[in-house]
């Protein structure tokens, strides 16, 4: 993953926050696209990263559009998802300093 890549994921991030209603297969796409892959555990769908082992696991209900507040709640876990991985990019980039 590159820094622009990351910084297009948070405009899309930022562009669905501003709507009521978000569908799970939206933010599936968004998991995806910051490296999440659909794990077999759990009563709802889980998402983790295989990478990167110490981020928690991410739920992403199935209940037709989600609320407000869930949908948040989701694209918060998968912003901070983005900032764990564009702080390892620096490091790795610059040697060890951010």
């Amino acid at each position: 993953m590159t820094l622009n890549k990351i910084k297009r994921l948070r405009a899309k991030i930022d562009g669905q926050r501003e709507k009521g209603g978000i569908k799970p297969a939206v933010l599936e796409n968004l998991a995806k696209a910051c490296g999440r892959e659909r794990s077999k555990s759990g009563k709802e769908p889980n998402w983790i990263n295989p990478e990167f082992q110490k981020l928690y696991p991410l739920s992403i209900p199935h209940h037709g559009e989600l609320n407000k507040y869930t949908a948040r709640s989701i694209l918060n876990q998968l912003e901070a998802d983005l900032d764990h991985i564009e702080d390892l990019l620096q490091v790795r980039d610059h040697g060890g300093k951010k």
